[in-house]
């Protein structure tokens, strides 16, 4: 039953493709920046920047920008009418690809700037790019031969973390993400939200799958949640009808109660 939901696989797809790609995007992205931008004290005032703006927030401005009659738009089109173009909850998941790398890339910087700036790093590779200048390397040369590769290694956590948040997103991807299907995690969220129980059912199923998948294991209270979950619903499939339906006392004894005279 849960492996037969029509949104599971395609939705599983589209959030490993827009997690993936916003991450490498974002990580290009930190990579320019830092090579331009060597001082360190600007890149922190960028990412503080960054950071201090909430991903909902970010999401429905991005969308105003990118949307059919936005100032992108307009200004690349012009005309009285907005063009047809589908920019806002495309169904590749373009929109929400961008607006991911943008707002993971202040992350980046961060941790970036943080793992540059740890113990000794800064002066021995700096002492590395001067050892790099002597033998005819450029300062892009030995800061990619270099710096990069360090970089990377220290950004390897970062890096997952930037991955499985574009990937599990609910917010951001119901302002931009594609709706036929939609991300798995809205997926999840619909049918954690829905009225019927079988499709609430499915999605506590499916998010204990994704939890487990992610290597998470299930707290006391999550444990408490799904529990209920499940005598609620299984309580309202075997619920009696009828005038026979009876009261269960303090004893937990079922006491038939009489309708009518008699």
């Amino acid at each position: 039953m849960l492996f037969s939901h029509p949104q599971l696989w395609p939705g599983l797809l589209l959030s490993v493709l827009t997690g993936g790609i916003a991450t490498l995007l974002a990580l290009a992205m930190a990579v320019v920046v830092l090579a331009g931008l060597p001082a360190q004290r600007m890149v922190r005032g960028l990412a503080a920047a960054g950071l201090a703006l909430p991903h909902l927030a970010f999401a429905i401005g991005f969308g105003f920008l990118i949307m059919p009659s936005g100032l992108i738009a307009r200004l690349v089109a012009g005309g009285d009418a907005p063009p047809g173009w589908i920019t806002v909850q495309d169904p590749w998941g373009v929109s929400l690809t961008a607006a991911l790398a943008l707002k993971e890339l202040p992350f980046l910087l961060t941790a970036a700037v943080a793992a540059l700036a740890r113990g000794d790093a800064a002066g021995r590779l700096a002492q590395e790019c001067r050892a790099a200048a002597s033998l005819g390397h450029g300062a892009g040369s030995a800061w990619l031969r270099i710096v990069l590769p360090q970089l990377l290694h220290d950004l390897r956590w970062p890096l997952v973390i930037v991955f499985v948040y574009g990937a599990t997103v609910v917010d951001m991807a119901l302002v931009l993400g594609p709706t036929q299907p939609p991300t798995l995690a809205v997926t999840i969220w619909h049918a954690l939200n829905d009225a019927d129980a079988a499709t609430n059912r499915m999605g506590l199923a499916m998010s204990s799958a994704a939890r487990r998948g992610a290597g998470r294991r299930e707290g006391p209270a999550e444990r408490k949640t799904r529990c209920q979950g499940r005598v609620s619903a299984n309580s309202v499939a075997a619920a009696p009808s009828g005038a026979a339906r009876g009261s269960v006392s303090r004893t937990g004894l079922a006491r038939p109660q009489r309708v009518g005279g008699g």
